[in-house]
């Protein structure tokens, strides 16, 4: 699904090749401030490379909408994000961000 070459973000992030496969479930560790969420941010278009590419599904991420491409990448952050109003509410707003289909409430 993803395939990094020759990726460099400043002094944070340098890679020569990462391959992630799309249907598996990957999970980045490492110690803090070793570049796992400047990697995040730059699979998801939140930051721009300073050199090298990504490709998504065989395409240049720099050519893909980042609003388009958010849609359809959903990624996870560990800090929390909460709207107003109830569980069920913030919920039914990641539907909405991706403008899908919202469920009906749950009784």
């Amino acid at each position: 699904m993803f395939l990094l070459e020759n990726v460099v973000y400043s002094d944070i992030v340098n890679i020569q090749q990462m391959k992630i496969n799309e249907g598996v479930i990957t999970t980045i560790v490492g110690a803090s401030g070793t570049g796992k969420t400047t990697l995040l941010r730059l699979l998801n278009r939140m930051t721009n490379l300073t050199s090298g590419r990504i490709i998504y599904k065989g395409q240049n991420l720099d050519e893909i909408d980042p609003v388009e491409h958010r849609r359809k990448v959903s990624m996870l952050s560990q800090t929390p994000l909460i709207f107003d109003g109830t569980v069920e509410d913030n919920l039914q707003m990641g539907l909405q961000l991706t403008e899908k289909k919202q469920h009906h409430q749950i009784s």
